[in-house]
């Protein structure tokens, strides 16, 4: 059996068969060094700023557990109303663990041909989440999002 290992800003994932396994990220050292990184760069107001009406409290507890926001937000939206878009997540754990079926890789290339978002990959607001392959996987034939943990994509959703 193949076992492949991955992991994105707020997950890792475990590629196991047929199933994806996606295990949650702790983040509050890099939390630390983005705040020091911004001040000297004297954004860090702009950077605070940019949450858009949410509390500076809230927007730290959601960027330092945000692994876990996306892994209960994608089984939420799955069990909310199955889209054929969306890869099937199975089941999670509390948001710490999700398993999630597993496709076949996309490139870039073929996502250009045959994006299922397309419309809204045009729209700056998801197009870093709608426009790269290793955000999709083909499975049952069809290209499938199965990275779809981004709060910003709960909207369409």
């Amino acid at each position: 059996m193949n076992i492949q290992f991955c992991w994105g800003a707020s997950r890792f994932v475990i590629l196991v068969g047929p199933y994806a396994i996606k295990i949650a990220r702790f983040r509050p050292f890099y939390f630390l060094w983005r705040i020091v990184y911004h001040f000297c760069m004297g954004k860090l107001m702009q950077k605070i700023n940019q949450h858009r009406g949410d509390s500076f409290l809230k927007s730290t507890f959601r960027f330092i557990f945000m692994g876990i926001y996306a892994n209960k937000l994608e089984y939420q939206l799955y069990k909310k109303g199955w889209r054929p878009e969306l890869v099937p997540t199975i089941f999670s754990i509390w948001g710490l663990v999700n398993l999630q079926m597993r496709g076949e890789p996309v490139s870039d290339d073929a996502l250009r041909a045959c994006n299922p978002f397309a419309d809204l990959a045009k729209d700056p607001v998801y197009e870093g989440d709608l426009i790269r392959g290793v955000n999709f996987s083909r499975f049952g034939g069809d290209i499938r999002l199965h990275d779809y943990g981004n709060p910003q994509l709960r909207v369409f959703l």
